[in-house]
């Protein structure tokens, strides 16, 4: 199985997209279910889609030279 510290470059370029059309995706659902009025849900959705913004925000970075693995501490 892959993880974020055995992906490499081109890797990180070819996954982000996927992430972020689905954390898109999700968060449009996310959106219909908060105007049905079920917010609980909607909002653990949301917070749940910006989780997935932020890790293709991330390898997209990466994927064009930003040294994330480098960073003191840093673990996706």
């Amino acid at each position: 199985m892959k993880s974020f510290n055995t992906l490499s470059k081109l890797e990180c370029e070819e996954v982000f997209p996927q992430i972020y059309f689905s954390a898109n995706e999700k968060w449009k659902s996310a959106n219909f279910i908060s105007k049905r009025g079920d917010y609980s849900s909607s909002t653990f959705l949301m917070i749940s889609c910006i989780e997935e913004y932020l890790k293709s925000l991330i390898l997209a970075l990466d994927g064009n030279g930003f040294k994330f693995r480098q960073v003191k501490g840093f673990d996706l």
